[in-house]
């Protein structure tokens, strides 16, 4: 149990029950970083047996660059920061110390690899001429670009609003080759494992990805969202478990309980006991 009060006023603290997790801790390094010799893309940490049907996944707060990718920015100081969830990792950490959930965190920069597109999603006017399209898995589909690398955040992102693009030249389709099966492929691979032995012991499993999002303008008559639910319009979670969260939070708010981590606490606790949503 812990005693959890508003930072900076005087109203009694309140408890929250915080889950202990009992079982063995591992630490899981997959994939590598393409310039970054022995540097994982990524790091899984669970306890064994899972206390809770809940793995976190963080896939955009990745920093480790490889001088080789910051050499070919155009903006290598504003564009990183820009197309990261910056230090997201560290709430999600700290969320799975005090739950027990899984935990997923990639290394690998967006900047890279974005880990939230598949790997069809590619602008390839940003690659350059196959020297061999025989030899290669992937290329340029006839039906044209996926709506996200036409918005210039594909898999490998390729503009932003206010800095246009990002890059000095064109990569080459072995690079893109490298980035998917040192970092993606063997990324998404754990993760599947790791949901589907969770859902070997509970019977389902909730994914929770983990973003930050910039501000948010208040609408009339309300103020800025603190916390976006985001369920792709339906498609990844059932109504039930969206609409139990935005009850807690609005719970929460409403008994000041107004530290991020105790908030996400208590939701997990939650989703520990609501039938969570088990992917097909």
């Amino acid at each position: 149990m812990r005693e959890v009060g508003e930072p900076g006023g005087d109203s009694p603290a309140k408890q929250i029950d915080v889950i202990e997790p009992a079982g063995e801790a591992l630490v899981v390094d997959g994939g590598q970083i393409p310039g970054s010799p022995g540097a994982p893309a990524f790091t899984l940490r669970r306890i064994d047996p899972s206390p809770i049907p809940v793995v976190l996944a963080v896939p955009h707060a990745g920093r480790g660059y490889a001088r080789t990718l910051l050499d070919r920015m155009r903006h290598p100081t504003f564009a990183p920061p820009r197309l990261e969830d910056r230090y997201v990792d560290l709430i999600g950490r700290e969320v799975a110390r005090r739950t027990g959930a899984a935990l997923l965190v990639a290394h690998a920069p967006r900047a890279l690899i974005d880990l939230n597109r598949a790997t069809e999603d590619v602008d390839w006017d940003m690659v350059g001429p196959c020297p061999d399209a025989s030899s290669l898995r992937r290329g340029p589909k006839m039906l044209g670009l996926a709506s996200r690398a036409r918005n210039g955040l594909g898999l490998v992102p390729r503009r932003l609003p206010g800095l246009g693009e990002l890059w000095n030249r064109r990569m080459d389709h072995r690079e893109l080759e490298e980035r998917i099966g040192c970092v993606h492929e063997p990324y998404h691979a754990l993760l599947a494992q790791t949901l589907a032995e969770v859902r070997d012991r509970w019977g389902a499993a909730l994914l929770i990805d983990l973003h930050s999002m910039p501000p948010l303008g208040k609408g009339v008559g309300f103020a800025s969202p603190q916390f976006v639910v985001g369920d792709r319009f339906g498609a990844a979670c059932d109504g039930p478990l969206v609409a139990a969260a935005f009850t807690f939070f609005s719970t929460a708010f409403t008994a000041g309980l107004v530290a991020l981590t105790a908030f996400f606490t208590a939701f997990l606790a939650l989703a520990g006991m609501y039938p969570p949503y088990e992917s097909k």
